[in-house]
């Protein structure tokens, strides 16, 4: 767990150099709000998402923090999943993942969306995984796939925290978030 507090410290130490961006960290989610996110949401979150709530509970409202992601607060994790598993039925369509670390699914309410890119996509923590993923995963939901970023919410973060420290990433002030390293 103490990992995930390491990096957040050195995210924030990336974040301090950039105009605006202390201001769009969350503060920490208190044990009340996560204790009424899992109620809510009938789900117990994985220990390292815990602790990064208690880092920050959200982070980014309107500028991409987290590699081209904002992360919800749980205030927002609650909302929109409520509103999704009003919207969705479970067993929808196709996930197109063919790797089988997610399940056959379009939709499922055990993909808890955390975050959002500003557009079509998506990120949410995978607790009903395939056969060949593991609980905790990190999904990118997009528009005709469902693709697992990292295993789990401290090596999403430390994947993101390694390209900014290398400079594969840059902030572009201009676009409010970090420079993608794939384009």
């Amino acid at each position: 767990m103490a990992e995930v507090v390491e990096i957040w410290q050195r995210l924030d130490s990336f974040l301090a150099s950039i105009y605006g961006a202390s201001a769009e960290l969350g503060l920490p989610a208190t044990d009340a709000q996560i204790a009424l996110c899992e109620a809510t949401l009938s789900i117990s979150l994985p220990p390292d998402f815990l602790q990064s709530l208690r880092c920050h509970n959200g982070a980014g409202r309107i500028l991409f923090l987290v590699g081209n992601f904002r992360l919800w607060p749980i205030a927002e994790i609650i909302e929109l999943n409520m509103k999704h598993r009003s919207l969705h039925g479970n067993n929808e369509f196709s996930s197109g993942d063919i790797t089988g670390r997610v399940k056959d699914l379009i939709y499922n309410p055990l993909w808890i969306s955390i975050g959002d890119n500003g557009g079509s996509g998506g990120l949410a923590i995978d607790l009903d995984p395939g056969e060949k993923g593991s609980r905790g995963q990190i999904l990118g939901l997009y528009e005709d796939e469902t693709v697992v970023l990292a295993d789990s919410i401290t090596a999403f973060l430390g994947h993101v925290e390694g390209e900014i420290a290398s400079g594969a990433r840059t902030w572009d002030a201009a676009a409010g978030q970090w420079s993608d390293p794939s384009n």
